[in-house]
């Protein structure tokens, strides 16, 4: 069945603890339309939630929202699965569905955002063919070995998919110039 992804803009004044209702709503809702809605993550400031589920079709994953609260979504997306784990992680989800970030309890909710950062080798080929495929290798090396430094201060992880798109955690958006000196200081 396929996956989709869905973006709700929430209306002012709606909160994280009304969008954990609305989410008991569509699980209550959800098997008449043969939809599954799995988890969802919710961005307060921003005023957006996303929300996660397997459907026969978009029009069913819709209808579940409208019959069940009302709050239809502004965009409804499939997405592939590898790149939705890829993306998003291995989530756990609180008791209301929200996915929540690792270690950080039932509240510290994930606000569904990622950074992504695709890293190069300046002139890599002519690199190679002037110091030949092994020293080249090493370099590479090198470059993998800062990236997953950096990574690993900053609380990220790489992802396989596509293999060289690498995705950071939260953590890097509160501190981007921090990474930024990171990066070029290595």
């Amino acid at each position: 069945m396929p996956l989709y992804m869905d973006i709700h803009n929430l209306p002012e004044g709606t909160t994280a603890e009304d969008v954990g209702k609305a989410h008991a709503k569509d699980m209550k809702t959800q098997r008449k339309y043969g939809v599954e809605y799995s988890k969802y993550w919710v961005n307060e400031k921003a005023g957006k939630v996303f929300c996660l589920c397997h459907a026969p079709n978009a029009e069913a994953a819709e209808c579940v929202h409208r019959e069940a609260h009302g709050m239809v979504a502004e965009k409804l997306i499939e997405i592939q699965p590898e790149v939705a784990e890829g993306f998003l992680g291995s989530s756990e989800t609180n008791d209301a569905g929200a996915v929540v970030l690792p270690g950080g309890g039932a509240d510290a909710r994930d606000p569904g955002i990622r950074t992504v950062v695709f890293t190069d080798v300046v002139n890599s080929t002519t690199l190679t063919q002037s110091l030949g495929d092994e020293a080249a290798l090493v370099m590479l090396g090198v470059h993998d070995t800062i990236v997953r430094d950096a990574l690993s201060a900053l609380g990220g992880a790489r992802s396989s998919i596509p293999a060289t798109a690498l995705w950071l955690a939260s953590s890097l958006q509160r501190a981007p110039f921090d990474a930024q000196f990171r990066f070029n200081a290595n």
